[in-house]
């Protein structure tokens, strides 16, 4: 079988990097060392951005005198001596990237061959090949951004603000004092929705879901928790104001049930709403969420919830459990900013918070990584002191203890355990 490569456009690319000081800037912000198929070439390519870094001008003899003793003089002289006009540069280096990835997919191709093996871990190999596909699908991407293109996305944005209620330059959370301190879901953020159980974390996510497909965004559930059926019950309590325990017993009188197809119709009609509560694995969840993305464009991905996640990254043999976590996190993180758009993903606190007199959360209290507040945009905890008090007090604090795009603070919800539900209270800022 021919393995996919242009040996030629290899040695014009790598002439160019040689040759102009310039051309450093289009091709590192395509090519990868993996995108050189000839494995001198791919010598050459690293030696070259590393002189760069060592703020030094990779000609052909400083080239030679790097690599003497592993690529031929000649070798070098012959690639160096090879004309590349840099009006096509850009090109010559979309062509190789595209060599790249058919590479990676035969190389996807052949992992799946070994499930023919029953010796082989066949959810290993799973991750394996769902790190071909991720790297197949991450297209080639300016990461530059002049003045002139980020002054127009910063004003387009806040435009669009200007047109959202209550000045959201994200998607709105549905309420008001919660938005004023986050300014609401921004694209590209990871935003962690953390509490201890029973203080409702599902509850809340559902209601930032219903609130986004009222703006006519396009939502992805993973529930790794529940199951599509469990949600469907609370989504249906909460549009219809009936008690869930009634709903999920079907004891509705004849009026409740055309009501309850009355205040469900908007939202199964707009179909903007997709829920995957088979999904558990991370690999998993960024193949789905791109599938889909692909398809139809996705505006916020939701997760319940963030330790039942199962993933880590398989050249480390030893990960524990922090470490998987820490993986976990940042991939999301990748995820949100490759995607551009907000991923909310809910977590337990550790059980340090109830051993406190005052258990508030803390960010400290973040379960199992420390990494999670290190990539999160937003870090959301909910508190109420009714839980604890064993009382009626309905009164729900969401702390904004993190904010990169906003302020601090406090916003005092109502919580309605019954519908699934939370209303607007109270504003208090720090």
């Amino acid at each position: 079988m021919n393995i996919p490569n242009d040996n030629n456009i290899e040695s014009k690319v790598l002439s160019a990097l040689m040759n102009s000081a310039d051309a450093i800037h289009t091709i590192a912000s395509i090519l990868q060392p993996s995108s050189f198929y000839n494995n001198e070439n791919r010598l050459i390519y690293i030696t070259c951005i590393g002189l760069y870094n060592d703020s030094k001008i990779p000609d052909m003899s400083l080239v030679a005198a790097e690599l003497k003793g592993k690529v031929d003089l000649i070798t070098i002289s012959t690639i160096a001596g090879e004309f590349c006009d840099e009006v096509v540069l850009d090109d010559y280096c979309r062509v190789l990237k595209e060599l790249e990835m058919r590479r990676d997919m035969l190389a996807g191709i052949a992992k799946m061959q070994k499930a023919a093996s029953l010796d082989t871990d066949i959810f290993d190999l799973t991750a394996e090949v769902s790190s071909y596909i991720d790297k197949v699908g991450a297209a080639p991407k300016e990461t530059i951004v002049n003045t002139t293109t980020l002054f127009k996305d910063t004003f387009k944005a806040i435009e669009e603000a200007s047109n959202n209620e209550g000045g959201c330059t994200g998607i709105s959370s549905g309420f008001n004092d919660l938005d004023r301190l986050t300014n609401g879901f921004g694209k590209g953020e990871l935003i962690i929705v953390a509490a201890r159980p029973g203080m409702g974390k599902t509850t809340l996510a559902l209601n930032f879901m219903l609130e986004a497909v009222k703006q006519e965004k396009r939502v992805l559930m993973y529930s790794v928790e529940m199951t599509a059926t469990e949600l469907g019950l609370k989504l249906v309590s909460n549009l219809s104001g009936i008690d869930g325990d009634r709903i999920h017993r079907g004891k509705l009188t004849e009026n409740e049930y055309k009501g309850v197809y009355q205040d469900t119709s908007e939202i199964i009609n707009s179909g903007l709403l997709n829920v995957d509560a088979e999904t558990s694995d991370l690999f998993g969840i960024k193949a789905v969420a791109k599938k889909l993305n692909h398809k139809t464009k996705v505006d916020m991905i939701i997760i319940d919830y963030l330790q039942l996640l199962s993933g880590g990254d398989k050249t480390n043999k030893q990960q524990n459990r922090e470490q998987q976590i820490s993986f976990i996190s940042r991939n999301l993180k990748a995820l949100a900013k490759e995607l551009d758009i907000p991923i909310i993903c809910l977590s337990q606190l550790s059980r340090a918070v109830e051993s406190r007199g005052n258990k508030r959360p803390m960010l400290s209290d973040l379960r199992e990584s420390g990494a999670i507040e290190q990539d999160a945009n937003k870090v959301l905890f909910i508190f109420r002191d009714g839980y604890y008090a064993k009382n009626n007090d309905n009164t729900t604090e969401v702390i904004v203890a993190k904010n990169r795009a906003g302020s601090l603070g406090t916003a005092t919800l109502q919580f309605y355990g019954a519908t699934s539900s939370f209303v607007n209270d109270g504003f208090t800022p720090f």
